[in-house]
């Protein structure tokens, strides 16, 4: 397997199980780090979870509203931990659907309007416009004549990816997937099942992210839209 994808299913893996032990608790945790106290300890194909991983998989979650505190914590303790961690009602909603934390956040959401953005790079220019998006909603199924959506998110993607100061690894797997995607909406007639399994690979990328900023939220947003018009969700 390739080692950018792998590591992407292992943060998928990590985030979801920590979000199901939450679920299981009887009693609120104190911290988010106590799901390394379980026996047997907690690991992914063999390889034991980290505390790092658990803080960057809070950081996450905290940031895509499944996690919150219990309560403030006083001024001086550091606010970026989570102190009593407890699931919100959409981490509730993701455990009980017995969904990843990946598919939760992949799931069509319909109706959208035109969106204008403007994303600094490091450099202090700005990638900027406005970008249309679908307005219909498909329950239907696939829908070859909306294709050309998927490639509009692809456009999208390649020009916002030099801000998003994602790792290399991450970077890299998001614009292979994103050739993938191009390729596979290219073709005519699309095969809907490539065409599917390319718009997961670049979904799952971007979803999956190890740091959530504002360019890569409005990307996501505009993959879930055109999901929804493509294949119906």
């Amino acid at each position: 397997m390739d080692s950018a994808l792998s590591s992407i299913r292992r943060k998928d893996h990590i985030r979801t199980a920590i979000i199901r032990w939450l679920h299981q608790c009887t009693e609120t945790p104190g911290y988010v780090e106590d799901f390394l106290k379980m026996q047997p300890p907690p690991s992914c194909d063999g390889a034991r979870i980290t505390r790092q991983e658990v803080r960057e998989a809070e950081h996450y979650l905290w940031g895509q509203g499944l996690v919150e505190r219990t309560f403030t914590p006083d001024e001086d303790e550091n606010p970026d931990i989570l102190f009593m961690p407890r699931l919100t009602a959409r981490g509730i909603d993701c455990v009980e659907m017995g969904l990843r934390v990946s598919e939760f956040n992949n799931r069509a959401q319909g109706g959208a309007a035109t969106h204008t953005y403007h994303v600094h790079n490091p450099k202090g220019s700005v990638i900027g416009g406005s970008h249309g998006t679908v307005r219909q909603t498909n329950n239907f199924g696939f829908d070859a004549n909306q294709v050309g959506h998927l490639l509009q998110l692809a456009t999208l993607i390649r020009q916002m990816t030099p801000v998003l100061n994602l790792p290399a690894g991450e970077e890299a797997e998001l614009l292979n997937g994103v050739r993938e995607l191009e390729t596979a909406a290219s073709d005519a007639p699309a095969d809907q099942g490539v065409l599917r399994r390319a718009t997961d690979r670049v979904m799952l990328a971007l979803t999956s992210a190890s740091e959530v900023t504002g360019g890569l939220s409005l990307l996501i947003q505009q993959g879930h839209e055109a999901v929804n018009a493509v294949f119906g969700g």
